[in-house]
């Protein structure tokens, strides 16, 4: 799906760019210092717990995509010096 349809790659890795500048520790710290209500905080929890299940999913796309050019890239290149030995 990654590699045939343009939107989900790009949807993916815009995700991707964004998990990379989040830091839901720094909001568990502004939760600490700034928020009083309890109901804001739970939100605050809930919010950083489904980024972390996000994150999550996330990598199983991506690792198996990784994982999958990390082959092709072997394969490629143990082609290559195939030829090369033989020619």
């Amino acid at each position: 799906m990654y590699d045939e349809w343009p939107f989900f790659r790009v949807t993916i890795d815009l995700i991707e760019m964004v998990f990379a500048k989040g830091d839901p520790r720094i909001a568990a710290l502004y939760d600490h210092l700034l928020v009083d209500q309890e109901k804001l905080k739970n939100l605050g929890e809930d919010l950083r717990r489904k980024y972390n299940e996000t994150k999550a999913l996330l990598l199983q796309v991506t690792v198996s995509l990784l994982r999958r050019a990390i082959r092709w890239n072997y394969w490629k290149m143990l082609f290559a010096t195939s030829v090369s030995v033989c020619v």
